[in-house]
């Protein structure tokens, strides 16, 4: 089995035989990454940014554990995680603690003794959250998230800097952090700040980079400094691939000021999600039932916004491919693709022209690998779709199977866990 990436848009899509044969080991729907595609990501981000950068993948994009153990075994420094069942699943993948950190988002006092019980590193986002770990933990080591003035995103709900985001920790309440930090004997060790997820121009991340390093001159010495993640990916075809190495040249200067400056050296952390990975995978499906409305053609498919809830929630664009159509050449036409859940929004793609469309044909929904699987529901009380990789030699690997009917509803029964059942 080989996979191919389209060499106009380098968005990885299967061919038919390669989609067929996804779906019949793993079941439809099915999400298929390639993990060339995530591997070529995670060197690019080596060679675009200094060498003394570590890469933290944003786990809650994909927790898929068999690319997670691909990510380990091509040298991924560490993960980023945002609740504790992530920082299992990192442990259980053959992450060590020391590659792991905890970003919580309003953790409790019974989270953070969580965390801390497995031996993680907390990342602290609040005054009170800061507060808290220091009575769990008097002279423990800690990492503060702040909160930029700027932010940048591809939707409203991604962008998590600016004054109105809940989100870190406002460069005004700095002294106070001074005092909780002297109080519990915590030692300071990283500063954080991230602007948001699918950003596309250098400004505000250099903005928000300046804005972390002057702060970090009142903390040194420090162990890191992290500037989050959100690196843009590609949602329509024959758009160009973020040059990355334009956002390495925008903060560069500043890190080598701060470092001369301040004569110390921390090392740079980013947090990619979204790069690594939405570009690598393709959410098959079948078409199922054909409905031609007054104004446009209603093709129907086995899944909806309980598999990829992306377009639904923030009206996100996932070009659609018909490999069944395409492969027999027929002829072309603009379509609604909708999801087979009960409610009006749930449209996989407004317009979009492919193949004729007919009943059991696969269609690929692209770039669906970041916040896909992962923000899968149990709306409707519909299972989980199946996941597979094609791995490096072009094997396939079942990360999970789509579950039959009775499978899928004995799962249900035992997620939802209710008592009279």
């Amino acid at each position: 089995m080989t996979s191919r990436t389209d060499a106009k848009t380098d968005l990885f899509l299967p061919d038919l035989a390669q989609a067929r044969l996804a779906i019949e080991q793993a079941g439809s729907p099915v999400y298929l990454s390639d993990v060339a595609t995530v591997l070529e990501r995670l060197q690019r981000m080596r060679r675009d940014f200094p060498e003394n950068t570590k890469i933290f993948y944003a786990m809650k994009a994909n927790y898929n554990p068999d690319l997670l153990k691909a990510l380990l075994a091509a040298g991924l420094d560490g993960v980023d995680t945002v609740s504790p069942h992530e920082i299992r699943m990192a442990l259980l993948c053959g992450f060590r603690k020391e590659q792991i950190i905890f970003t919580g988002n309003y953790s409790g006092r019974e989270e953070l003794a969580q965390v801390l019980e497995l031996g993680v590193l907390c990342n602290i986002g609040s005054l009170m959250e800061l507060e808290l770990l220091g009575q769990l933990k008097e002279g423990g080591s800690v990492a503060v998230r702040l909160k930029p003035s700027v932010g940048a995103g591809e939707f409203k709900g991604t962008i998590t800097g600016g004054e109105d985001s809940k989100f870190g920790i406002s460069l005004q309440d700095l002294p106070e952090v001074q005092t909780i930090l002297q109080h519990h004997r915590l030692q300071l060790v990283g500063l954080h700040c991230h602007i948001g997820s699918g950003f596309y121009q250098t400004t505000e991340f250099e903005t928000a980079v300046r804005s972390i390093l002057h702060v970090a001159k009142g903390f040194v010495p420090l162990q890191f400094i992290d500037c989050g993640g959100g690196f843009g990916a590609r949602y329509h075809s024959g758009k160009e691939g973020l040059d990355l190495s334009s956002f390495a040249k925008a903060i560069t200067p500043a890190l080598e000021e701060f470092r001369h400056d301040n004569r110390t050296n921390p090392e740079l952390r980013l947090e990619p999600g979204k790069f690594l990975v939405a570009e690598s995978t393709v959410l098959l499906c079948r078409v199922t039932t054909i409905n031609l409305g007054e104004s446009c053609i209603f093709v129907g498919t086995d899944t909806g916004f309980n598999h990829l809830i992306r377009p639904a929630f923030y009206g996100a664009y996932h070009h659609a491919v018909n490999l069944s159509g395409e492969a027999e050449g027929r002829k072309r036409q603009t379509v609604k693709i909708v999801g087979n859940i009960c409610e009006s929004s749930d449209i996989m793609v407004e317009k979009v022209e492919i193949a004729e469309a007919k009943s059991g044909d696969i269609i690929a929904l692209q770039t669906a690998g970041a916040y896909g699987a992962s923000m899968h529901s149990l709306y409707n009380l519909r299972s989980a779709p199946g996941e597979a990789l094609v791995m490096t030699d072009g094997s396939l690997v079942v990360s999970r199977k789509r579950e039959t009917q009775q499978q899928g509803f004995d799962r249900l029964l035992r997620a939802l866990n209710y008592r009279t059942l």
